[in-house]
């Protein structure tokens, strides 16, 4: 039987207006282009909205396993690239942020000295 690489995922809730919405989201991504996104986000002039929802897309895309979201109808958003697109700009950067959090929150292996 081959191995495969686990998918670990982390449940982060949002707040606020939007208090009830989850994300199940991969806390063992891909480095690589996971940096690449977040460095693409971090870098991105926040008063230009065209440069930080490609980077705000691309990290959501890697990491969101599954959620809840809906839209102003209470209809069940699947978790797409169109689906983000359905979403206000508040809610993009708020799972992003959360997301870059629970992922970056990895504990360093102890030092053996």
């Amino acid at each position: 039987m081959g191995r495969k690489l686990p998918i670990k995922t982390k449940r982060i809730e949002l707040t606020g207006d939007y208090e009830g919405w989850w994300a199940d989201v991969r806390t063992n991504p891909p480095v690589g282009p996971l940096l690449d996104a977040i460095t693409a986000f971090e870098s991105a002039d926040k008063e230009k909205v065209g440069e930080i929802i490609p980077a705000i897309y691309d990290m959501l895309e890697l990491i969101v396993h599954k959620w809840n979201f809906v839209d102003e109808k209470g209809k069940d958003l699947p978790f797409n690239r169109d689906s983000l697109r359905k979403l206000p700009l508040e809610v993009l950067v708020l799972l992003a942020q959360k997301s870059q959090e629970e992922i970056l929150e990895v504990p360093l292996a102890p030092s053996t000295s």
